[in-house]
């Protein structure tokens, strides 16, 4: 069986060292405005969360690489655990994950459709009587 579990895991840890990073700069005396701290937190977490995202977020459960971009986004928006996830996202002014994989499985799905060198290119279904 296929099982994405090891690549989860190993960006799961990828994850968590990135928004300690991040937890630092946010914290510091002088800190960093939101800005920097949101564009931070695109580059560096979600840019490696998002890749390859549409082969393996339908085949596991991606609560792992989920609560580490929740934790990420908290660090932006300075809120703490009970804030709903909801409120966290529209407050730090980024989709949640789960808009995003469906927004980026749909896209890579239509660029297959539109290319002409692509083999799935004009494919129909089997037809069904």
């Amino acid at each position: 069986m296929l099982s994405f579990k090891q690549h989860v895991e190993q960006l799961k840890k990828k994850l968590s060292s990135r928004n300690s990073l991040l937890s630092k700069l946010a914290s510091s005396q002088w800190g960093a405005d939101l800005a920097t701290l949101k564009q931070s937190v695109l580059a560096l977490c979600y840019s490696t969360a998002e890749y390859c995202d549409p082969i393996w977020s339908r085949s596991c459960p991606t609560r792992k690489v989920d609560s580490e971009l929740n934790k990420a986004c908290r660090t932006i928006t300075g809120n703490l655990k009970p804030t709903p996830l909801l409120a966290l996202y529209k407050l730090a002014s980024i989709c949640p994950p789960s808009i995003r994989r469906d927004g980026i499985a749909k896209a890579e799905r239509e660029k297959q459709q539109l290319d002409n060198r692509n083999s799935l290119h004009c494919h129909q279904g089997v037809p069904t009587d």
